[in-house]
């Protein structure tokens, strides 16, 4: 939820992050960490994803996914995550996102 606290309990540059938008996960895409993909729900009309490093996660990267947000959430939830961010990638609508992120797709079904 947006203004929850989140503290990490490993060897980490962020000791804890504050939430600048909802955040919470969607089940029908899985992350690199197994876990449902993490979605930053904002206000706005911008979308993107953000890799973050994780030493705890194979590969050291973890995706983020900034869905609906504004110019200030997205700045803020980048200002948030500074020290581990290693990647952002713009997407012009929401059609090219969903193009994005279907490599996290659980069930490619084909009709």
């Amino acid at each position: 939820m947006k203004g929850s606290r989140k503290e990490f309990e490993l060897d980490y540059p962020l000791t804890g992050v504050t939430y600048p938008t909802d955040y919470g996960s969607n089940p029908d895409y899985l992350g690199q960490d197994e876990s449902d993909l993490d979605f930053f729900q904002g206000t706005g009309d911008r979308y993107s994803e953000m890799d973050v490093w994780r030493p705890d996660v194979e590969g050291e990267i973890e995706t983020k996914v900034l869905y609906g947000v504004t110019s200030k959430e997205e700045e803020e939830i980048l200002d948030a995550f500074a020290p581990v961010v290693r990647d952002h990638r713009h997407h012009s609508d929401l059609k090219k996102l969903i193009a994005a992120l279907s490599r996290f797709k659980k069930y490619n079904i084909k009709h």
